[in-house]
């Protein structure tokens, strides 16, 4: 199922780059990098601001296809700008996306892929989730989705039971291997006995 582009980006940011709902409506031009983006995260006074790494090539790709599609709507304004970069067309007039907006993006794309998921903050925690089971140090995971201690992004991403299992499994593997590897010496041919 092809996305069009606002959706793209949408899961993009919520999925791979673990941003809020909040952060992606903040998110302003001026805060896309060449390597990165400026995010400011949720908080008082304003949100907390954090640098979060784009994907190489992929972020590109969905970010330079959402701002050709932003600089065709700005190219048919005729009344104030704004700086965000998730934005909408109304009477020649361009607007900020709001939350209910980005919820009916998402809303559509659940009838669409019929892939059944609760909202933006599934995406985020998907995609916390997956990085750290590919082996992510958990203090990056933390890092990248804005989280203050390790504690709040392991109980965010949920670890559970089968993560438990895989981790005792993984130890039990690696003793075997390491009890494979040393050569055992029978106890005549020891020196010195």
């Amino acid at each position: 199922m092809g996305m069009d582009p606002l959706t793209a980006l949408v899961v993009h940011l919520e999925l791979d780059l673990m941003l809020r709902r909040i952060e992606v409506l903040r998110l302003r031009v001026q805060d896309i990098r060449k390597d990165s983006i400026e995010v400011l995260g949720k908080g008082r006074f304003g949100g907390k601001p954090r640098t979060v790494s784009l994907t190489p090539g992929e972020s590109e790709a969905i970010i330079g296809r959402w701002l050709e599609v932003r600089n065709h709507l700005l190219s048919r304004t005729e009344g104030p700008q704004t700086d965000k970069l998730a934005v909408y067309l109304r009477e020649r007039t361009l607007f900020p996306y709001k939350r209910s907006a980005l919820d009916a993006v998402l809303d559509r794309l659940k009838r669409e892929s019929g892939i059944g998921f609760k909202g933006h903050h599934t995406l985020r925690r998907t995609g916390g989730r997956l990085m750290w089971q590919e082996g992510v140090p958990i203090e990056t995971v933390a890092s990248i989705m804005g989280h203050e201690t390790t504690e709040m992004t392991l109980r965010y991403i949920g670890v559970n039971l089968d993560d438990q299992a895989k981790a005792f499994q993984t130890v039990r593997d690696a003793r075997i291997q390491r009890a494979k590897s040393v050569e055992i010496v029978p106890l005549q041919q020891m020196s010195g006995v």
